[in-house]
Protein backbone atom coordinates (compact mmCIF):
# COMPACT_ATOMS: atom_id res chain seq x y z
CA UNK A 1 0.00 0.00 0.00
CA UNK A 2 1.42 3.40 -1.03
CA UNK A 3 2.19 6.15 1.43
CA UNK A 4 -0.50 8.33 -0.14
CA UNK A 5 -3.14 5.64 0.28
CA UNK A 6 -2.05 5.17 3.89
CA UNK A 7 -2.53 8.88 4.51
CA UNK A 8 -6.00 8.86 2.93
CA UNK A 9 -6.99 5.85 5.03
CA UNK A 10 -5.68 7.55 8.17
CA UNK A 11 -7.65 10.76 7.66
CA UNK A 12 -10.83 8.95 6.64
CA UNK A 13 -10.55 6.74 9.71
CA UNK A 14 -10.34 9.83 11.91
CA UNK A 15 -13.51 11.07 10.25
CA UNK A 16 -15.34 7.80 10.79
CA UNK A 17 -18.57 8.61 12.59
CA UNK A 18 -19.08 7.40 16.18
CA UNK A 19 -21.32 4.35 16.67
CA UNK A 20 -23.91 6.53 18.43
CA UNK A 21 -24.99 7.93 15.06
CA UNK A 22 -28.75 7.67 14.58
CA UNK A 23 -29.54 7.51 18.30
CA UNK A 24 -30.80 10.36 20.46
CA UNK A 25 -31.28 8.47 23.71
CA UNK A 26 -27.62 8.10 24.63
CA UNK A 27 -26.95 10.30 27.67
CA UNK A 28 -23.34 10.74 26.56
CA UNK A 29 -24.21 11.80 23.02
CA UNK A 30 -23.29 15.47 23.53
CA UNK A 31 -19.93 14.62 25.05
CA UNK A 32 -19.11 12.12 22.29
CA UNK A 33 -20.27 14.52 19.58
CA UNK A 34 -18.24 17.44 20.90
CA UNK A 35 -15.10 15.32 21.15
CA UNK A 36 -15.65 14.14 17.59
CA UNK A 37 -16.17 17.70 16.30
CA UNK A 38 -12.89 18.82 17.89
CA UNK A 39 -11.05 16.03 16.08
CA UNK A 40 -12.90 16.28 12.76
CA UNK A 41 -12.33 19.94 11.86
CA UNK A 42 -8.50 19.87 11.84
CA UNK A 43 -8.61 16.47 10.13
CA UNK A 44 -10.51 18.00 7.21
CA UNK A 45 -7.87 20.71 6.96
CA UNK A 46 -5.09 18.11 6.87
CA UNK A 47 -6.95 16.08 4.26
CA UNK A 48 -7.36 19.16 2.07
CA UNK A 49 -3.62 19.86 2.30
CA UNK A 50 -2.92 16.28 1.25
CA UNK A 51 -5.22 16.57 -1.78
CA UNK A 52 -3.46 19.76 -2.90
CA UNK A 53 -0.08 18.02 -2.85
CA UNK A 54 -1.31 15.42 -5.35
CA UNK A 55 -2.21 17.91 -8.09
CA UNK A 56 1.39 18.37 -9.26
CA UNK A 57 2.71 14.97 -8.26
CA UNK A 58 3.18 11.60 -9.91
CA UNK A 59 1.67 10.11 -6.78
CA UNK A 60 -1.96 10.58 -7.81
CA UNK A 61 -5.12 9.63 -5.96
CA UNK A 62 -6.69 6.60 -7.63
CA UNK A 63 -10.44 6.01 -8.00
CA UNK A 64 -10.67 4.06 -4.76
CA UNK A 65 -9.06 6.95 -2.91
CA UNK A 66 -11.41 9.45 -4.54
CA UNK A 67 -14.47 7.36 -3.67
CA UNK A 68 -13.33 6.92 -0.08
CA UNK A 69 -12.91 10.66 0.32
CA UNK A 70 -16.25 11.42 -1.37
CA UNK A 71 -18.12 8.93 0.82
CA UNK A 72 -16.46 10.25 3.97
CA UNK A 73 -17.38 13.83 3.08
CA UNK A 74 -20.94 12.93 2.08
CA UNK A 75 -21.65 11.81 5.64
CA UNK A 76 -21.20 15.41 6.82
CA UNK A 77 -23.36 17.10 4.19
CA UNK A 78 -26.87 17.72 5.48
CA UNK A 79 -28.52 18.24 8.86
CA UNK A 80 -27.79 14.93 10.56
CA UNK A 81 -27.05 14.65 14.28
CA UNK A 82 -23.38 13.98 13.74
CA UNK A 83 -22.55 17.09 11.70
CA UNK A 84 -22.58 20.86 12.13
CA UNK A 85 -22.26 23.91 9.84
CA UNK A 86 -18.46 23.97 10.01
CA UNK A 87 -18.10 20.27 9.19
CA UNK A 88 -20.69 20.64 6.45
CA UNK A 89 -18.71 23.49 4.92
CA UNK A 90 -15.42 21.59 5.22
CA UNK A 91 -16.89 18.48 3.61
CA UNK A 92 -18.21 20.43 0.61
CA UNK A 93 -14.88 22.26 0.23
CA UNK A 94 -13.00 18.95 0.28
CA UNK A 95 -15.17 17.43 -2.47
CA UNK A 96 -14.83 20.60 -4.57
CA UNK A 97 -11.07 20.37 -4.18
CA UNK A 98 -11.03 16.89 -5.72
CA UNK A 99 -12.08 18.11 -9.18
CA UNK A 100 -9.08 20.47 -9.30
CA UNK A 101 -6.66 17.53 -9.49
CA UNK A 102 -8.41 15.97 -12.53
CA UNK A 103 -10.17 18.92 -14.24
CA UNK A 104 -10.33 17.29 -17.68
CA UNK A 105 -11.97 14.14 -16.34
CA UNK A 106 -14.25 15.89 -13.85
CA UNK A 107 -15.32 19.34 -15.12
CA UNK A 108 -17.85 19.67 -12.27
CA UNK A 109 -18.50 18.17 -8.85
CA UNK A 110 -21.82 16.78 -10.07
CA UNK A 111 -20.12 15.00 -12.97
CA UNK A 112 -17.57 13.44 -10.61
CA UNK A 113 -20.22 12.25 -8.16
CA UNK A 114 -22.40 10.81 -10.94
CA UNK A 115 -19.38 8.92 -12.26
CA UNK A 116 -18.80 7.20 -8.94
CA UNK A 117 -22.36 6.72 -7.63
CA UNK A 118 -22.84 3.16 -9.02
CA UNK A 119 -19.55 2.03 -7.47
CA UNK A 120 -20.31 3.84 -4.21
CA UNK A 121 -23.67 2.06 -3.94
CA UNK A 122 -22.04 -1.28 -4.73
CA UNK A 123 -19.02 -0.92 -2.44
CA UNK A 124 -20.31 1.13 0.50
CA UNK A 125 -24.11 0.89 0.71
CA UNK A 126 -24.91 -2.62 -0.49
CA UNK A 127 -22.62 -4.53 1.96
CA UNK A 128 -24.23 -2.85 4.98
CA UNK A 129 -27.68 -4.08 4.01
CA UNK A 130 -26.64 -7.47 2.61
CA UNK A 131 -26.81 -9.03 6.06
CA UNK A 132 -30.51 -8.21 6.31
CA UNK A 133 -31.87 -8.20 2.74
CA UNK A 134 -35.49 -7.65 1.89
CA UNK A 135 -36.70 -10.71 0.01
CA UNK A 136 -38.93 -9.97 -2.94
CA UNK A 137 -40.69 -13.05 -4.31
CA UNK A 138 -42.49 -13.19 -7.62
CA UNK A 139 -46.12 -14.21 -7.48
CA UNK A 140 -47.62 -16.29 -10.25
CA UNK A 141 -49.21 -13.23 -11.78
CA UNK A 142 -45.79 -11.58 -12.05
CA UNK A 143 -46.28 -9.08 -9.26
CA UNK A 144 -43.82 -8.77 -6.42
CA UNK A 145 -44.57 -9.62 -2.82
CA UNK A 146 -42.36 -8.53 0.06
CA UNK A 147 -41.38 -10.76 2.95
CA UNK A 148 -40.86 -9.45 6.45
CA UNK A 149 -37.26 -8.80 7.43
CA UNK A 150 -35.93 -10.20 10.68
CA UNK A 151 -33.57 -7.56 12.04
CA UNK A 152 -31.05 -8.21 14.78
CA UNK A 153 -31.94 -5.44 17.22
CA UNK A 154 -28.88 -6.17 19.34
CA UNK A 155 -26.44 -5.28 16.57
CA UNK A 156 -25.86 -1.68 17.62
CA UNK A 157 -22.73 -1.29 15.48
CA UNK A 158 -24.67 -2.32 12.37
CA UNK A 159 -27.47 0.11 13.19
CA UNK A 160 -24.97 2.94 13.51
CA UNK A 161 -23.70 2.11 10.03
CA UNK A 162 -27.25 2.08 8.69
CA UNK A 163 -27.81 5.66 9.82
CA UNK A 164 -24.76 6.70 7.83
CA UNK A 165 -25.49 4.53 4.79
CA UNK A 166 -29.08 5.75 4.55
CA UNK A 167 -27.78 9.31 4.45
CA UNK A 168 -25.28 8.28 1.76
CA UNK A 169 -28.01 6.50 -0.23
CA UNK A 170 -30.23 9.59 -0.32
CA UNK A 171 -27.25 11.77 -1.19
CA UNK A 172 -26.48 9.51 -4.17
CA UNK A 173 -30.09 9.58 -5.40
CA UNK A 174 -30.20 13.37 -5.24
CA UNK A 175 -27.13 13.57 -7.50
CA UNK A 176 -28.31 11.05 -10.10
CA UNK A 177 -30.11 12.07 -13.26
CA UNK A 178 -33.50 10.48 -13.88
CA UNK A 179 -32.07 8.30 -16.66
CA UNK A 180 -29.23 7.08 -14.42
CA UNK A 181 -31.61 6.03 -11.64
CA UNK A 182 -32.90 3.15 -13.77
CA UNK A 183 -29.37 1.78 -14.25
CA UNK A 184 -28.79 1.58 -10.50
CA UNK A 185 -32.33 0.65 -9.39
CA UNK A 186 -31.18 -2.80 -8.25
CA UNK A 187 -28.75 -1.19 -5.81
CA UNK A 188 -31.25 1.37 -4.52
CA UNK A 189 -34.49 -0.55 -3.89
CA UNK A 190 -33.27 -3.29 -1.46
CA UNK A 191 -31.73 -0.90 1.12
CA UNK A 192 -34.68 1.48 0.79
CA UNK A 193 -37.18 -1.29 1.57
CA UNK A 194 -34.96 -2.54 4.40
CA UNK A 195 -35.19 0.87 6.05
CA UNK A 196 -38.96 1.10 5.59
CA UNK A 197 -39.31 -2.40 7.06
CA UNK A 198 -37.33 -1.50 10.18
CA UNK A 199 -39.14 -1.34 13.53
CA UNK A 200 -37.26 1.87 14.42
CA UNK A 201 -39.42 4.87 13.46
CA UNK A 202 -36.39 7.02 12.63
CA UNK A 203 -35.11 4.46 10.14
CA UNK A 204 -38.60 3.95 8.69
CA UNK A 205 -38.79 7.70 8.14
CA UNK A 206 -35.40 7.69 6.40
CA UNK A 207 -36.57 4.91 4.10
CA UNK A 208 -39.83 6.65 3.21
CA UNK A 209 -38.00 9.92 2.58
CA UNK A 210 -35.62 8.13 0.20
CA UNK A 211 -38.55 6.47 -1.59
CA UNK A 212 -40.36 9.80 -1.88
CA UNK A 213 -37.32 11.34 -3.60
CA UNK A 214 -36.94 8.24 -5.76
CA UNK A 215 -40.54 8.39 -6.99
CA UNK A 216 -39.94 11.91 -8.26
CA UNK A 217 -37.24 10.52 -10.58
CA UNK A 218 -38.65 7.16 -11.64
CA UNK A 219 -40.64 6.69 -14.83
CA UNK A 220 -44.01 4.99 -14.76
CA UNK A 221 -42.74 2.26 -17.10
CA UNK A 222 -39.88 1.41 -14.74
CA UNK A 223 -42.24 0.74 -11.84
CA UNK A 224 -44.60 -1.33 -13.99
CA UNK A 225 -41.78 -3.40 -15.50
CA UNK A 226 -40.22 -4.20 -12.14
CA UNK A 227 -43.56 -4.92 -10.45
CA UNK A 228 -42.57 -2.69 -7.55
CA UNK A 229 -45.72 -0.57 -7.48
CA UNK A 230 -47.62 -2.98 -5.22
CA UNK A 231 -44.52 -3.49 -3.05
CA UNK A 232 -44.15 0.25 -2.48
CA UNK A 233 -47.88 0.70 -1.87
CA UNK A 234 -47.96 -2.07 0.74
CA UNK A 235 -44.92 -0.69 2.55
CA UNK A 236 -46.24 2.87 2.63
CA UNK A 237 -49.75 1.78 3.66
CA UNK A 238 -48.27 0.19 6.78
CA UNK A 239 -46.40 3.39 7.59
CA UNK A 240 -49.67 5.35 7.44
CA UNK A 241 -50.90 3.41 10.48
CA UNK A 242 -48.33 5.15 12.72
CA UNK A 243 -50.64 7.84 14.10
CA UNK A 244 -50.80 7.49 17.87
CA UNK A 245 -47.55 9.18 19.00
CA UNK A 246 -46.06 12.61 18.38
CA UNK A 247 -42.82 10.85 17.43
CA UNK A 248 -44.67 9.54 14.35
CA UNK A 249 -45.17 13.01 12.83
CA UNK A 250 -42.26 12.95 10.37
CA UNK A 251 -42.98 9.38 9.29
CA UNK A 252 -46.66 10.13 8.74
CA UNK A 253 -45.98 13.33 6.78
CA UNK A 254 -43.42 11.63 4.54
CA UNK A 255 -45.62 8.55 4.04
CA UNK A 256 -48.64 10.57 2.89
CA UNK A 257 -46.45 12.51 0.47
CA UNK A 258 -44.86 9.34 -0.92
CA UNK A 259 -48.03 7.27 -1.34
CA UNK A 260 -49.89 10.12 -3.05
CA UNK A 261 -46.94 10.52 -5.44
CA UNK A 262 -46.87 6.76 -6.01
CA UNK A 263 -50.56 6.56 -6.93
CA UNK A 264 -50.27 9.57 -9.23
CA UNK A 265 -47.32 7.92 -10.95
CA UNK A 266 -48.62 4.36 -11.28
CA UNK A 267 -52.36 4.77 -11.85
CA UNK A 268 -53.88 6.44 -14.90
CA UNK A 269 -55.86 9.64 -14.40
CA UNK A 270 -59.58 8.98 -13.85
CA UNK A 271 -59.00 5.22 -13.65
CA UNK A 272 -61.08 3.18 -11.21
CA UNK A 273 -57.96 1.85 -9.45
CA UNK A 274 -56.67 5.37 -8.88
CA UNK A 275 -59.97 6.45 -7.31
CA UNK A 276 -60.11 3.32 -5.14
CA UNK A 277 -56.60 3.83 -3.75
CA UNK A 278 -57.16 7.50 -2.96
CA UNK A 279 -60.50 6.63 -1.40
CA UNK A 280 -58.86 4.01 0.82
CA UNK A 281 -56.38 6.58 2.11
CA UNK A 282 -59.15 9.08 2.84
CA UNK A 283 -61.34 6.53 4.61
CA UNK A 284 -58.81 4.26 6.36
CA UNK A 285 -55.99 6.66 7.14
CA UNK A 286 -57.47 10.16 7.36
CA UNK A 287 -61.04 9.82 8.66
CA UNK A 288 -60.25 6.87 10.96
CA UNK A 289 -56.89 8.41 11.78
CA UNK A 290 -58.56 11.07 13.89
CA UNK A 291 -59.70 8.32 16.26
CA UNK A 292 -56.13 7.15 16.88
CA UNK A 293 -54.62 10.63 16.98
CA UNK A 294 -56.61 11.52 20.10
CA UNK A 295 -55.38 14.82 21.51
CA UNK A 296 -52.13 14.78 19.50
CA UNK A 297 -52.55 18.10 17.71
CA UNK A 298 -49.47 17.63 15.51
CA UNK A 299 -50.94 14.38 14.18
CA UNK A 300 -54.31 16.03 13.58
CA UNK A 301 -52.59 18.77 11.59
CA UNK A 302 -50.95 16.18 9.31
CA UNK A 303 -54.31 14.45 8.76
CA UNK A 304 -56.10 17.73 8.00
CA UNK A 305 -53.42 18.65 5.47
CA UNK A 306 -54.30 15.57 3.41
CA UNK A 307 -57.98 16.48 2.99
CA UNK A 308 -57.54 19.17 0.28
CA UNK A 309 -55.08 16.96 -1.64
CA UNK A 310 -57.35 13.92 -1.61
CA UNK A 311 -60.51 15.93 -2.27
CA UNK A 312 -58.81 17.44 -5.32
CA UNK A 313 -58.02 13.95 -6.64
CA UNK A 314 -61.40 12.40 -5.80
CA UNK A 315 -63.56 15.32 -6.86
CA UNK A 316 -67.28 14.72 -6.37
CA UNK A 317 -66.52 11.23 -4.97
CA UNK A 318 -65.54 13.09 -1.79
CA UNK A 319 -69.24 13.57 -1.07
CA UNK A 320 -69.39 9.93 0.10
CA UNK A 321 -67.34 10.97 3.15
CA UNK A 322 -68.58 14.50 3.60
CA UNK A 323 -70.38 13.89 6.90
CA UNK A 324 -67.34 12.20 8.47
CA UNK A 325 -65.03 14.91 7.14
CA UNK A 326 -67.20 17.77 8.38
CA UNK A 327 -67.38 16.05 11.77
CA UNK A 328 -63.60 15.68 12.22
CA UNK A 329 -62.95 19.17 10.89
CA UNK A 330 -65.47 20.73 13.28
CA UNK A 331 -63.97 18.73 16.14
CA UNK A 332 -60.60 20.24 15.27
CA UNK A 333 -62.05 23.75 15.19
CA UNK A 334 -63.60 23.18 18.62
CA UNK A 335 -60.44 21.68 20.10
CA UNK A 336 -59.90 23.13 23.61
CA UNK A 337 -57.16 25.71 24.08
CA UNK A 338 -56.24 24.60 27.59
CA UNK A 339 -52.62 23.44 27.99
CA UNK A 340 -52.13 23.75 24.24
CA UNK A 341 -49.40 25.41 22.20
CA UNK A 342 -50.95 28.56 20.72
CA UNK A 343 -49.03 28.29 17.43
CA UNK A 344 -50.13 24.68 17.02
CA UNK A 345 -53.74 25.65 17.63
CA UNK A 346 -53.56 28.38 15.00
CA UNK A 347 -52.07 25.91 12.52
CA UNK A 348 -54.75 23.35 13.41
CA UNK A 349 -57.53 25.86 12.78
CA UNK A 350 -55.89 27.07 9.56
CA UNK A 351 -55.64 23.53 8.13
CA UNK A 352 -59.22 22.80 9.21
CA UNK A 353 -60.40 25.94 7.40
CA UNK A 354 -58.52 24.89 4.27
CA UNK A 355 -60.23 21.50 4.48
CA UNK A 356 -63.69 23.07 4.72
CA UNK A 357 -62.93 25.39 1.82
CA UNK A 358 -61.82 22.52 -0.42
CA UNK A 359 -64.77 20.30 0.49
CA UNK A 360 -67.22 23.09 -0.35
CA UNK A 361 -65.37 23.68 -3.61
CA UNK A 362 -65.60 20.08 -4.85
CA UNK A 363 -68.89 19.00 -3.24
CA UNK A 364 -71.08 22.10 -3.66
CA UNK A 365 -73.38 20.54 -6.33
CA UNK A 366 -74.52 17.95 -3.78
CA UNK A 367 -74.55 20.01 -0.59
CA UNK A 368 -78.22 20.99 -0.79
CA UNK A 369 -79.24 17.33 -1.04
CA UNK A 370 -77.51 16.46 2.23
CA UNK A 371 -79.17 16.86 5.60
CA UNK A 372 -77.69 17.72 8.96
CA UNK A 373 -74.51 19.44 7.77
CA UNK A 374 -75.83 22.81 6.54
Amino acid sequence: MSGLKNEVDKFCERLRLPVYSGYTIDTDISRIANAFYIQAEPTFEELQKLIKTTSDSDNKLDDDDLMQIIVTCANFIGEELWTNPNLNKNAIATIELLITIQPDRFPTVTHMIQTFVPKILEKYVKPTFMKYPVNVDKRRNGKSKRKTVDFDSANESWRGEVAQCSNLLLWCILHLKNSEIEKTIGLIIPPTLSLIDDYNVDFKTRGVSILDHLLKKLKQDTIHQTGLGDVFHEALSKCLTYQSETSHVSLLRQSFSAIISLISLTEKTNSETRYIKYEQILSNNVVKGFIFSGDKIVIRIILLQQIPKLAEELGIVTVKYIQELIHVICDSLEFPFEFTNKEQMLELHLEAAKGIEKIIGVCWPSLQQLHGIN
